[in-house]
């Protein structure tokens, strides 16, 4: 303790620098939590990329068997069709042999 300074003084100095060091400490640690999201964060864009292109898949396949199903139901329709018409047209058994992917 130097002669000009009183107890006061060095108290508030001792204050100051717990102050300066608490938040230097607070600093290193939110520098260290960033950092950590920033690494989460791209684990996790990482992550929606890769769901992103599986569910583009998964919509692109369903879209096939939708497309496919619509085929098959016309398909069906059209052998309806050239049933009905072998019933209108008189024509006895043996009916028209039906589709073998029907």
């Amino acid at each position: 303790m130097t002669p000009d300074m009183t107890y006061l003084d060095e108290l508030l100095i001792g204050i100051v620098v717990a102050l300066i060091g608490g938040l230097f400490a607070l600093f290193g640690h939110s520098a260290s939590r960033i950092g950590k999201l920033e690494s989460d964060l791209k684990d996790v864009n990482t992550e929606m990329t890769a769901l992103k292109k599986a569910h583009e898949a998964e919509k692109l396949d369903l879209w096939a068997r939708l497309e496919e199903s619509a085929k098959t139901k016309r398909r069906m329709g059209d052998f309806i069709d050239e049933l009905q018409h072998h019933i209108w047209d008189g024509k006895g058994p043996p009916p028209p042999p039906r589709p073998e992917d029907l």
